[in-house]
């Protein structure tokens, strides 16, 4: 373990070149999850998809949505970053 830890350090810690105040959002993977589950869930209530086509449709539908709704938010901490960068 120390020995894969040792060759890839440098991808695995990648993140800490990015300024503090946003690392977390960079390294978690909360808001990935939340939008699988998301889409999941979104998926469940369609009993019939025609093929994969369709699926990949619907889930491109979702992910516009979802990235309609979140484009306004504000990233915290991110404009401490920028002003420091």
């Amino acid at each position: 373990m120390a020995k894969w830890w040792e060759d890839k350090a440098e991808e695995l810690l990648g993140f800490m070149e990015f300024p503090e105040e946003i690392r977390s959002m960079i390294y978690t993977t909360n808001s990935t999850e939340r939008l699988f589950k998301e889409v999941k869930r979104r998926l469940k209530v369609m009993e019939v998809l025609q093929g994969e086509e369709s699926a990949e449709k619907v889930v491109y539908v979702i992910l516009r949505e979802l990235n309609e709704r979140y484009m306004p938010r504000k990233l915290k901490g991110f404009e401490a970053a920028i002003e420091r960068h």
